[in-house]
This record gives structure tokens, sequence and C-alpha cells, in this order.
């Protein structure tokens, strides 16, 4: 069984890529689209891990970064960004993939969130 890794704290995440920005720009759009998902309602009951070009994101504090997971990969080359649901380990299984300009990719993040019903009910929809 693989070990469970610890989120990073939002701060530390958003500070990760800032930094990286200054030697490669597009890491802007990670730490932007970072900034963007720790200001959001659902912030507190998302937990992520910066890694190289990818944010993962997952519902508890620890986790398996392979099993129920949502990968937020950045693609330099070509601008875009990835959102690949890892639902099970074996990765021969066909995951959720969506593929977003970066103007796009939170509005991606959220419907992901509905897709798999990750909130019992949406802050954003609490007023409405």
């Amino acid at each position: 069984m693989r070990p469970l890794y610890k989120a990073h704290s939002w701060d530390s995440v958003i500070k990760r890529y800032w930094d990286q920005s200054k030697r490669n720009k597009g890491f802007k759009r990670i730490a932007d689209l970072a900034e963007k998902l720790s200001k959001s309602p659902y912030a507190k009951d998302i937990y992520p891990i910066a890694s190289m070009n990818t944010i993962l994101l997952a519902q508890t504090p620890e986790f398996n970064p392979n099993k129920e997971v949502l990968a937020i990969d950045y693609d330099f080359e070509n601008e875009y960004f990835t959102l690949k649901f890892r639902e099970h380990a074996d990765p021969k299984r066909k995951s959720w993939t969506k593929y977003c300009p970066p103007d796009e990719v939170y509005p991606g993040v959220v419907h992901f969130f509905r897709l798999q019903k990750w909130f019992a009910e949406f802050p954003d929809q609490k007023n409405k």
C-alpha cells in the first residue's frame, strides 16, 4: 500500500508557485488558480499538494496521491490545464478528464466538485 501524503497549506502552495513564476512566467497561471481556490468557498474543505506543474486536491488532509484525487496539470507549451480525477490507483482504468484554457479552469474545477458530489451542500448556492 502506498503511503499517504500530507496536504500543504494554501499559503505554501501559493508561495511556491509565485516563487517559481519569477523563473518561468507559466507558473503565474498556476499561482493565480491556487489563489482563486484558496479564496473560494470550497477552500476549507479541499486539501492541496503542490507538485511541479500540478496541484493535487483531495477531500482529506492525508491522502493517496493516486486515488480519489483531482490532479490539475498545467501544460506550459500549449498553455492549457488538464483536470483529471484519479479515482482508482489502477492507471489502466478510464478517468474523468477535462481540458481547459486558463480562463475556464476554475469553473472546470467547480464542475468537477458538482459532478463528483464532493460537497453535500455547495457554498456558492446557499443564497440562491
